[in-house]
């Protein structure tokens, strides 16, 4: 085979293997807080699960956990850093609710 062709079939493979998958590296990093208010429980872990079979994203969970402590959850909210998360998982009444008058600049 010429020089050519042998290039050609190279670069043809690197491009269908390319297509087929994409590497971890070149997946976008995305960062969730897990704002909680009991701890992680089934509905968690779902939405972690189903979140990591992404080809495209590769989710990052931040868990902060209140413990059912009304200020440990003002003491989370007023650290938390929302240039840093692309989304705000809340999971409860409570939780939700002081996220909601508090963050305005995030998805929650």
């Amino acid at each position: 085979m010429k020089k050519n062709t042998i290039l050609h079939i190279f670069l043809m493979t690197l491009m269908l293997i390319g297509m087929c998958s994409v590497p971890s590296w070149a997946r976008e990093k995305i960062d969730i807080a897990m704002v909680l208010w009991r701890g992680m429980t089934e509905a968690e872990q779902g939405f972690q699960s189903k979140l990591k079979e992404s080809e495209k994203y590769d989710f990052n969970f931040i868990l902060l956990d209140a413990n059912q402590n009304a200020k440990e959850l003002d003491r989370i909210i007023e650290q938390l850093d929302t240039r840093n998360y692309k989304l705000i998982y809340s999971f409860g009444t409570t939780v939700t609710q002081t996220l909601k008058k508090k963050i305005k600049d995030i998805p929650i």
